[in-house]
């Protein structure tokens, strides 16, 4: 997202004026990663350098999600927890 795609402070503050709104602020930069599959849905990439298949050496993987979190942001512009 370029930075004049961004909107501006003041359409956030008029945004979070109306009355029967409410402003959220929503993250979905994070993910997490294990080193274990622990469910089938795990999204994986290959870690370390590429083993032939022909070898006896394992190749290592990593297994990640991506996060989405959502906060309620209020007029003094504190946020609620997620």
């Amino acid at each position: 997202m370029s930075p004049t795609s961004v909107p501006s402070r003041r359409v956030f503050q008029t945004i979070a004026q109306g009355a029967d709104c409410y402003a959220i602020g929503i993250d979905g930069t994070q993910n997490i990663a294990f080193s274990d599959l622990w469910d089938e849905h795990l999204l994986q990439r290959r870690i370390g350098p590429k083993v032939d298949p022909d070898s006896d050496e394992a190749q290592s993987y990593q297994y990640y999600v991506y996060v989405l979190e959502a906060s309620l942001c209020f007029r003094n512009g504190r946020q609620s927890s997620p």
